[in-house]
């Protein structure tokens, strides 16, 4: 067992940078309202993190991050016409402490719990395989992401390993409500920056803060979308247009993480350049003998690694017997073309739910008779990696 200490860390008046002084609630975009899910994150220290630093760092994140220490809520909405039931949906900025918790092993028992609870050694590798984050990660109510509930949308929890080694973990959770992955790896940059440097991270040059990769984070604008035109249902696929019972769908993704165990693959930037080599040897042959520079009767287009990663990864999986028609990408949006007149201006720093996700169908598995035994997989692999790109 572990001793856990709970501590809750003052919020700061939201700074002026990020909000109009005084506005006490937020509004969720509706392409932003995503209450499903949180995402946790770990690091691991090889010493122990200062407590007190720590404690700091999380209350001056709430100064411009005020929504993490703000509650979920939903109204009716003031506009009749609202087309998303009569409802708008916001983060009351409530500035409500936020749950820190400290755990620390027993002396007493740390010989026993680690002879039977490999927990205690988190990544015991740079493969990062191990049975479960839930020892480092603080658990949220289970109510989080429903409307009116008062449940805190973020939490922070330290954990101290035992043995003679020592070493620690820091572990937080984000309810995904709060925004997407990229939202919440750039608070936990300035967490980090906080933690360095106090209160003075926010008085750095700003160039030398985007370096960093630290842009001042924005609640809005936000990326606003007309509602459709209800004339357009009937020529569109009724699930992008109408609400679905995802029950179903959920059920598949509890069932599918209980039913499978998680491994690790890594390349190293040789393999992937590897890869990339003998795919292009494939796409230049097929110019040779196409005009204007053209792969059966298509212009040549720049694949990404992860393209041709993704790629492998179906590839792999149909040379194993399972059947892949179709992939989802979940595309960050904040990185693309941003000297475009039309980007939207404080996308990158918007904290939000941006990135959205693409779902394609994939080119058949190639017969028996389409490989040739020069190159097996890698036509299929340009081919994936080709259909995602386009």
């Amino acid at each position: 067992m572990d001793e856990l200490q709970d501590i809750f860390v003052p919020s700061l008046t939201p700074h002026e940078a990020v909000i109009d002084p005084g506005t006490r609630s937020l509004p969720i975009a509706d392409i932003s309202l995503w209450p499903l899910g949180a995402i946790p994150t770990v690091f691991t220290f090889p010493g122990r993190l200062d407590e007190e630093r720590l404690t700091r760092a999380i209350s001056l994140l709430s100064s411009i991050y005020p929504s993490i220490c703000g509650r979920y809520e939903r109204h009716a909405s003031v506009n009749a016409d609202s087309a998303d039931g009569g409802y708008d949906f916001s983060f009351n900025l409530t500035q409500s402490p936020i749950p820190f918790a400290i755990q620390r092993p027993i002396s007493s028992e740390v010989e026993v719990e680690v002879e039977v609870n490999d927990s205690y050694f988190p990544f015991p590798d740079n493969s990062v395989v191990q049975h479960s984050l839930e020892p480092y990660i603080p658990p949220l109510n289970p109510q989080f992401g429903v409307a009116n509930s008062g449940a805190p949308l973020f939490a922070v929890r330290l954990t101290y390993l035992p043995g003679p080694a020592g070493g620690c973990v820091l572990g937080t959770n984000w309810g995904h409500v709060l925004g997407d992955g990229q939202a919440c790896l750039n608070a936990h940059k300035w967490l980090e920056s906080f933690y360095l440097h106090g209160e003075s991270a926010l008085q750095e040059d700003v160039r030398l803060r985007l370096r960093n990769g630290l842009e001042i984070p924005s609640y809005l604008p936000h990326v606003l979308l007309p509602p459709h035109d209800p004339s357009l249902g009937p020529s569109l696929r009724s699930k992008e247009v109408e609400g679905v019972d995802v029950t179903e769908m959920m059920d598949r993704y509890t069932k599918a993480g209980e039913d499978t165990a998680k491994i690790s693959v890594i390349f190293t930037q040789y393999e992937i350049d590897e890869l990339r080599a003998k795919v292009l040897d494939l796409e230049e042959a097929g110019a040779d003998t196409h005009p204007e520079g053209q792969v059966g009767g298509k212009t040549k287009i720049k694949l990404s690694d992860q393209d041709l990663l993704s790629g492998w990864w179906v590839d792999l999986h149909r040379r194993a017997g399972m059947r892949v028609d179709e992939a989802t990408y979940t595309c960050n949006y904040r990185t693309f073309c941003r000297d475009h007149p039309a980007f939207p201006a404080n996308l990158s720093s918007l904290v939000a739910n941006v990135a959205q996700m693409r779902h394609f169908e994939l080119p058949p598995a190639p017969t028996e008779q389409d490989s040739t035994p020069s190159s097996p997989g890698y036509r299929a692999i340009f081919d994936i990696a080709r259909c995602i790109r386009e």
